[in-house]
């Protein structure tokens, strides 16, 4: 009950930030990283584009978790004059800084609110019993990406805000490859590096004192560095005007003291997302 409840909280605060925006006026594009750019022609005709969708995405029940959970969600993007964004990865946000070096090379600083979907209850695994429950985070995120011809790199960064969340502090560094295929797909993929702090590791991947007094594990600490390794794909097509596909694949290793950890099935984790998006 409680899973299925974050995941409606998720959904209404998107929504929140939506009527919110489309209250005082404005609205957001989505970030080059997404990989849900438009033509550049569309780019330059209009300020506002929306995008919404539908899909399915397959994820992990909880950090390590070899147990998969796969729900439909709606999804979607806000952009506005490329620089003011809204999609569900990001949250709501802005572009705070841009400097183009020359046709190939350029730099990009961003910020964002975001609504975090890490969490883990006690019911999912009988064995997290008396572990307590770590809930959806709200999280403020910076993010930077360097651009050199058809190659990425960048770096993004969340600090959670609220209390029963992991309180901490995560952060991905990537590379990836970005190329138009055929004319029609825009094709993203790359190796990326996850990181966590003290806090964020202890909440997801150690146990406690007082947890071990509670439940069946021993006291696990997890201390700040590398959580996964991974790559990671995406690939959005359009069959129409506005009518067109969008999906995205990552693969990550747990290593350090997130795969030594007591509490995960698995080090190896999947996740995927596909879809339709419309583009109004």
């Amino acid at each position: 009950m409680w899973k299925n409840l974050s995941k409606v909280l998720g959904l209404v605060f998107m929504g929140c930030c939506v009527v919110l925006l489309l209250a005082v006026g404005v609205a957001l594009p989505a970030l080059a990283e997404t990989g849900a750019a438009p033509s550049p022609e569309n780019t330059k005709a209009q300020s506002w584009e929306i995008f919404a969708g539908v899909g399915t995405v397959v994820h992990p029940e909880f950090p390590g978790s070899s147990s998969y959970n796969v729900t439909p969600i709606p999804f979607g993007e806000i952009r506005y004059q490329d620089r003011f964004f809204l999609n569900a990865y990001y949250g709501i946000g802005g572009r705070l800084f841009e400097k183009k070096f020359d046709e190939k090379h350029s730099f990009s600083l961003s910020a964002s609110l975001r609504y975090g979907f890490a969490n883990r209850d006690e019911d999912d695994d009988p064995r997290f019993a008396g572990l307590g429950e770590v809930d959806n985070s709200i999280e403020v995120m910076m993010f930077a990406n360097y651009r050199f011809g058809d190659w990425n790199v960048g770096w993004e960064g969340a600090k959670a805000l609220n209390s029963g969340g992991h309180e901490g502090i995560s952060s991905t560094l990537y590379l990836e490859y970005i190329q138009r295929l055929f004319g029609h797909y825009m094709v993203r993929f790359g190796p990326f590096a996850s990181f966590g702090d003290g806090n964020y590791m202890q909440t997801f991947y150690g146990i406690t004192d007082d947890q071990a007094a509670r439940s069946v594990f021993e006291t696990f600490s997890a201390g700040a560095g590398i959580e996964k390794l991974g790559l990671r794909a995406n690939l959005l097509t359009f069959f129409s005007r506005r009518v067109g596909f969008f999906a995205l694949a990552n693969y990550s290793h747990l290593v350090g003291d997130a795969g030594k950890s007591p509490l995960i099935d698995s080090k190896n984790q999947f996740m995927s997302l596909a879809g339709v998006v419309y583009r109004f």
